[in-house]
């Protein structure tokens, strides 16, 4: 089983029609997004500089040694609407380090405190609203307000 949770929420405050430049593919956006975050977010989780990926952008974040990637993407919206629904992924991610992968079993209280990190910072700020959170798939259940 994965340890990893996700969260869904509105905003009109990120960027998703303009892609940025460098943009991996047509549909790249969160780039304000994850730079929001990477500072939003408290010291103690380290959290790294905004990385391009091909469904968006991510932050790398630690608890004490292990490593947390959260991932951010804008969910499709109806077509001729602007869209504006965000997906962030926050994942327990060991890396290509074998024996993480293999042996090591990180702590859920852990992937608590990377969650409980995000949702202050979307709750906290007042241009952000519909922030849901879902256990294994997005929209799969009720969600929750919080994680």
């Amino acid at each position: 089983m994965a340890l990893l949770r996700s969260v869904t929420f509105e905003s009109t405050r990120f960027e998703s029609v303009t892609l940025p430049p460098g943009a991996v593919n047509p549909n790249c956006f969160g780039q304000d997004v994850a730079a929001w975050l990477q500072s939003s977010l408290p010291a103690a989780l380290e959290p790294g500089a905004p990385v391009a990926e091909d469904y968006g952008w991510g932050v790398w974040t630690r608890v004490g040694d292990d490593p947390y990637w959260i991932a951010i993407g804008l969910m499709d919206e109806p077509e001729g609407e602007p869209a504006r629904t965000w997906l962030v992924t926050a994942a327990y991610d060991p890396g290509l380090n074998l024996w993480r992968r293999l042996v090591h079993r990180p702590r859920p209280a852990d992937l608590d405190r990377v969650c409980g990190a995000i949702d202050a910072a979307l709750h906290g700020d007042p241009t952000i609203r519909g922030v849901r959170w879902w256990e294994d798939q997005p929209f799969v259940g009720a969600g929750a307000a919080h994680p």
